[in-house]
């Protein structure tokens, strides 16, 4: 294989699967394509075992460039975090992992973006969770 041909393949099919000592199955995985805007951190809070469902209003709002939007998982499930603008168009994906119950802060850098309300939608197992948000630049 060239170069030229490894940087041909990535393009467009750049994947990802973050590992750490605390989650050695993986916790942050994707995959990027071109233009599209990802998560810049994901830690876990807290393992204390939630209630319910949670997907709480990104701080801060409006925000220009980073806000953090937290959620709340009450069992091990998938989880999946995506943005959307006012035309329903996915504009990044910030999550797509298993997760173990606690809660849970993504960090959205939003630079690539232009001004304008978004939607964030928590998709855990059947549970949808969404919440609207605004870039001010």
């Amino acid at each position: 294989l060239t170069d030229e041909l490894i940087r041909e393949f990535a393009a467009g099919n750049l994947y990802f699967n973050i590992h750490t000592a605390a989650n050695p199955a993986g916790e942050l995985r994707g995959q990027i394509r071109p233009g599209e805007v990802v998560a810049t951190a994901i830690e876990q809070l807290t393992d204390v075992v939630p209630g319910a469902y949670r997907l709480a209003q990104n701080y801060p709002n409006p925000f220009n460039p980073v806000t953090t939007i937290t959620f709340d998982l009450p069992r091990t499930t998938r989880a999946r975090l995506d943005v959307y603008d006012v035309l329903g168009r996915t504009v990044a994906v910030l999550l797509d992992a298993r997760l173990t119950p606690g809660t849970y802060a993504v960090t959205f850098d939003a630079t690539a973006l232009p001004s304008g309300v978004y939607f964030y939608r928590l998709t855990a197992g059947d549970v949808v969770r969404t919440r609207q948000m605004a870039v001010l630049k």
